[in-house]
């Protein structure tokens, strides 16, 4: 079976970061990873909605959503759309992992594909039900699934899905983990009340984990980090968690680095470096040599070198012609979709430390050593202890309560089994934070007026705002020395600049970047009459992104960002703080 005629597809970026990585290890080479077609579900229909959909596909930030190029490419699948099974013919195996998590209409896009694949084209999906943490969620429109996509391969699927079992377990290195996973597997499928099925796993992660680190504070895990080796994993329940404990090492200067849902793609920043001075739309493999020795410090190339750094763009965007070269024009096609290679892409925010996150936003990942932080856990009961009296509830609400609690053991046991070395656990008192509209996480500090605002998701930063301003080529310089991050920001708004945040660096009177509407709109909600909201502060420039500009924006940027269409953009994260205070007379 070639390489290059194998697809996979997986659930979240983050599991597909890790299938390459994984890949390459085995095979002892990370290049033979970009052999295989390794893809979101997301990704890989955006990329056939461009290439097989009649309908012009908008080709710009919040059009042409994920949500519609899964339907488009599901409808063009079942009417056996000529060019799209003559593109499908190219595969020899198509593998679908994850399959447990995969509901609605992408389950629905996954069951179309496997149905419209030529028979000579081998399938295989993984799943496990233990696993299954996402089934049982909302779509955007509020209707829930509960589809098990497995179930209707095996029975409505011509040729009908064969069943197997996998017996043995690679995952782990030693027999107190393997003792783990299994005994935390067994409990996690055994049918039982929800509140025992909780409580038996919460006994069962703490008695056989390798270590209890006790109860602990956001503040005091902060500094448990400061000695926390750079492969240990910290998992969260809940995001605000994650958002306070990365917020103390922030304040502290504790190297962390952070993995949430919504974080910004990022794209490594030395491409941008390289190119955002280019002229043409070729650039030889001699230049990228001579650009390299004299444009990418080692503090922005991160462990790559001028060899693995060009392999890795000239297998994305390969030039014609007798001589190697890339194709620049095709290079910003590439950068400039809205999820780029994850091969091109920084997996995690920050370079160094122990990672932060959560387990939703780390599912299908992989540590050596993890800690499991159980805050807030929900009292354990005995099993022959009598449910508490209560108000009288309806037969689905109870039912809807017991699903819950079972999602709770399924969630804590796929955080427990991203170990392979060791797992450590915690606990202790967790933050009470509210979700606004966006996404976005905000709390409320026991200071009157003082909020904190979490700054960072996808879309936060515009893309290209600050090329337009006076000196931008020596904010391009900065970005470049400030990419390693740790830079102190805050935002600033002036009604000059339509109340838009302009971010700053202390001490430095040149803006860096600006903030999007998304984040002003989400700061006017929370300002109440008879107050004003000063400046945002306390969160970081952690890096920067590269930013391939499309040609609608390169005619609104000066040289020689038009020129070339690339350019840097600043990275931000934290938990930032907002004061409202009393307006004054």
């Amino acid at each position: 079976m070639a390489p290059t005629r194998t697809l996979l597809i997986s659930f979240t970026r983050t599991a597909v970061a890790e299938l390459r990585a994984r890949i390459g290890d085995y095979l002892g080479d990370p290049r033979a990873a970009t052999e295989v077609q390794l893809s979101t579900i997301d990704s890989h229909a955006w990329q056939l909605r461009q290439g097989f959909d009649a309908v012009t596909v908008p080709n710009v930030f919040g059009q042409g959503t994920y949500e519609a190029s899964i339907s488009s490419v599901t409808e063009l699948l079942r009417a056996r759309d000529v060019s799209l099974l003559d593109y499908l013919e190219r595969f020899e195996h198509v593998l679908i992992d994850e399959a447990q998590d995969i509901v609605g209409a992408r389950a629905d896009l996954i069951w179309a594909l496997t149905q419209a694949l030529p028979t000579s084209c081998g399938v295989t999906v993984f799943a496990d039900p233990a696993q299954a943490i996402y089934g049982f969620t909302a779509d955007e429109a509020g209707h829930s699934f509960d589809l098990d996509l497995t179930e209707r391969l095996t029975s409505e699927a011509k040729p009908a899905f064969v069943a197997r079992q996998l017996g043995t377990l690679y995952r782990v290195s030693t027999p107190a983990m393997r003792a783990l996973f299994e005994g935390c597997r067994e409990i996690t499928l055994t049918p039982r009340p929800g509140a025992q099925h909780l409580t038996k796993l919460q006994r069962a992660i703490e008695s056989n984990a390798t270590e209890s680190l006790g109860t602990l504070t956001h503040e005091e895990l902060a500094e448990w980090c400061r000695n926390a080796p750079s492969d240990m994993l910290l998992l969260f329940r809940h995001r605000v968690d994650a958002l306070c404990v990365a917020s103390y090492c922030a304040k502290h200067a504790i190297p962390h680095r952070l993995r949430l849902s919504g974080a910004p793609t990022i794209v490594h920043p030395w491409i941008g470096v390289m190119l955002w001075r280019a002229t043409g739309n070729r650039l030889l493999r001699t230049q990228w040599s001579e650009h390299w020795a004299e444009r990418c410090p080692p503090g922005v190339a991160r462990g790559m070198n001028v060899d693995s750094a060009w392999k890795l763009i000239y297998h994305a965007a390969r030039g014609s012609g007798a001589a190697e070269s890339i194709d620049l024009e095709r290079l910003r096609g590439v950068l400039a979709r809205p999820r780029p290679p994850s091969e091109l892409c920084v997996p995690d925010w920050g370079w160094n430390g122990p990672t932060l996150g959560t387990i939703h936003a780390s599912k299908g990942r992989e540590a050596p050593r993890v800690a499991l932080v159980v805050f807030d856990a929900p009292a354990a009961r005995e099993e022959s202890e009598p449910e508490p009296k209560r108000k009288t509830i309806s037969v689905a609400e109870r039912n809807a309560e017991q699903e819950q609690l079972r999602q709770e053991g399924r969630v804590l046991y796929v955080g427990a089994t991203r170990a392979r070395d060791a797992l450590l656990v915690a606990q202790g008192r967790g933050s009470s934070g509210q979700g606004l509209p966006s996404g976005r996480t905000v709390r409320y500090t026991s200071k009157p007026g003082l909020m904190q605002f979490e700054v960072g998701r996808e879309g936060d930063v515009e893309r290209f705002e600050h090329l337009t301003w006076p000196g931008a080529e020596e904010n391009q310089e900065r970005l470049v020395r400030w990419s390693a991050g740790g830079v102190e920001l805050y935002g600033h708004a002036h009604k000059d600049w339509g109340y838009r945040l302009r971010m700053f660096a202390r001490d430095e009177q040149a803006p860096v970047g600006q903030l999007a509407h998304q984040v002003t709109n989400d700061r006017n909600l929370k300002w109440r009459k008879g107050t004003m909201p000063r400046d945002l502060s306390g969160f970081q420039l952690v890096g920067a992104t590269t930013v391939a500009l499309r040609d609608s924006e390169r005619s609104a940027v000066p040289e020689p960002f038009r020129s070339s269409g690339f350019a840097l953009a600043p990275v931000v994260r934290g938990f930032a703080f907002q004061q409202f205070a009393k307006k004054t007379r």
